[in-house]
C-alpha cells in the first residue's frame, strides 16, 4: 500500500484529517493548491513534507541539536519543585514523580523548544499538558463525537490553538529562535494570506503530528528499561562513556550504544500501535483483492510486529536481544514503527535522540527505584492508538547519584 500512492491517497488522508480537525473547507483547500515560485508547481501540503524533510536530515538536524540539549537542564533535581505537575514528593536530594507525567511534560517540552524556541513555553507553561490531555481524547475528533460529549477533548485543542495565536502576534524578534522548518512554514503562510487564527489552526495540526507518538514512545522506553533492573544496568554501563567529559554526548549515546538501540526498537515492536490509513480514491487491485473506490484501508503495524516468522520465538516477549543478533532487522518490511515508503515518519531520528538523551541523562543522574503503579485514572483504555492511560503509569523515587554533579 506504500507504493501505490495514487489510488490509495496520503493526500486524501491530510485533507480529511485537516476537515475532521475542524478547518474550514476554503482554508483546507488551498493548502492543496499548486503554489507559484514552488518547484514544479508543489501545493504547500507537500513543500512543508519537503521542509520538514530537510530539518530533519543532514545540516537540518544537527541545527536543532543545540535546543534539544536544553532539556538537560529539566532534568537537574533542582528543578523539581511541588510545582511541577509530574512531583509528587520533592527533598534536597530525592523526588518522587509520576514516569508518564515526568517523561511526556520532559520530552515534549524539549521537541517544542527544537521548533518554536522558548517563547511557547513562555506564552503557556503547560501547553505540553494540554497536548497529552487532547491526544488521548483525540479518537474523539475521530468518532466525530458531538461537542456535548467531548467538551475536554475540545478545550484542550482550543488551548493549543490559541497559544498558537498569541505566539503570531508576538512580533518575530520578540520570540527567540525558532527552527528553519517552523519559519519557513509561517512565512509560506502568510505569503498566502492566511490570519494568525488560521496559521494558529494548521499549526496545531501539526503541533499534534510531530509530537503525538514522542511522549509515548519516551514513557514506554523508559518504563520498560527502570521496571527491569538488568536492563537498567545494562544501560547504566552502556551510556557511562557518554560522560567522559561532563556534558553528555549525544553523537555517543545514539550510535555507540548498541544495546539502547535494541531497546528502542523492541519498545517500538512491542508497544507502539500504530496504524496506516489510505483512503481509497480508485478501484485498486492488490494480491488479486480489489479495494473499492470509497473505502479506506486500514493497517495496523501490531500484527506485523507480533510475526512469529520475522521476530522469531515468542514474538509477544521483550526481548531487545532480537534485534542484536539480527542487526537488519530494523529495516525488515515487516517493521513499521515509522510507516512506510515516501511517507515514513520524517521526524524518526529527531524522536530517538530526544528519547535515548532522555533515559541516558536520567540513568546518569539519578538511582531509580519503582515504588508503586498508581490506579487508573478511567475504566476503560483510551480509543487512541498507543494510548497512555493511567493504569500503564508508575511512581518513581529518584535520588541523586553521589558521582553525578548537578549543571
Amino acid at each position: 500500500m506504500y507504493k501505490i500512492n495514487t489510488t490509495l491517497s496520503f493526500d486524501r488522508l491530510l485533507f480529511d484529517m485537516m476537515k475532521i480537525f475542524g478547518l474550514p473547507q476554503a482554508l483546507v483547500e488551498k493548502m492543496f493548491q499548486k503554489t507559484a515560485g514552488s518547484p514544479e508547481g508543489a501545493c504547500t501540503m507537500h513543500l512543508i513534507h519537503d521542509w520538514q524533510k530537510e530539518q530533519t536530515q543532514g545540516k537540518g538536524l544537527y541545527s536543532i541539536r543545540g535546543c534539544v540539549e536544553k532539556f538537560e537542564k529539566s532534568l537537574a533535581l533542582s528543578r523539581f519543585v511541588p510545582q511541577c505537575s509530574y512531583v509528587i514528593l520533592a527533598t534536597d536530594n530525592k523526588a518522587i514523580v509520576s514516569c508518564k507525567k515526568w517523561t511526556s511534560e520532559i520530552a515534549l517540552n524539549a521537541f517544542q523548544s527544537a521548533y518554536f524556541g522558548d517563547s511557547l513555553n513562555v506564552i503557556d507553561p503547560g501547553m505540553s499538558r494540554s497536548l497529552v490531555k487532547f491526544d488521548e481524547l483525540s479518537w474523539q475528533i475521530f468518532y466525530q463525537l458531538p461537542r456535548l460529549w467531548s467538551r475536554e477533548m475540545y478545550s484542550e485543542k482550543e488551548k493549543i490553538t490559541k497559544s498558537f495565536k498569541i505566539y503570531f502576534e508576538t512580533p518575530i524578534e520578540k520570540r527567540g529562535e525558532a527552527a528553519y522548518f517552523s519559519q519557513r512554514l509561517e512565512k509560506q503562510y502568510r505569503s498566502l494570506g492566511f490570519s494568525s487564527q488560521e496559521m494558529a489552526s494548521l499549526f496545531t495540526v501539526t503541533y499534534w503530528g510531530i509530537t503525538s507518538n514522542l511522549y509515548k514512545a519516551c514513557f514506554f522506553t523508559f518504563r520498560r528499561i527502570v521496571k527491569d533492573n538488568s536492563l537498567s544496568c545494562a544501560v547504566r554501563h552502556e551510556i557511562a562513556p557518554a560522560f567522559i567529559h561532563g556534558s553528555v554526548s549525544i553523537h555517543h549515546v545514539v550510535t555507540a550504544c548498541p544495546f539502547l538501540n535494541a531497546v528502542w526498537l523492541e519498545t517500538l515492536r512491542i508497544d507502539m500501535s500504530n496504524l496506516s490509513v489510505r483512503p481509497i480514491v480508485a478501484d485498486t487491485v492488490i494480491g488479486g483483492k480489489t479495494l473499492r473506490r470509497g473505502a479506506t484501508v486500514i493497517a495496523p503495524a501490531r500484527q506485523l510486529h507480533l510475526d512469529a516468522r520475522v521476530f522469531g520465538e515468542e514474538p509477544h516477549a521483550f526481548r531487545p536481544q532480537r534485534f542484536l543478533d539480527r542487526p537488519g532487522l530494523e529495516y525488515s518490511p515487516s517493521f513499521r514503527a515509522f510507516g512506510g515508503g515516501a511517507t515514513r515518519c520524517l521526524g524518526r531520528t529527531l524522536s530517538k535522540q530526544v528519547v535515548l538523551l532522555f533515559v541516558a541523562i536520567a540513568l546518569h543522574r539519578f538511582d531509580i527505584e519503582v515504588l508503586e503503579t498508581p490506579p487508573p485514572v478511567r475504566t476503560q483504555d483510551a480509543k487512541g492508538s498507543g494510548s497512555v492511560v493511567g493504569k500503564d503509569d508508575l511512581l518513581l523515587k529518584l535520588t541523586a547519584r553521589s558521582t553525578t554533579p548537578e549543571p
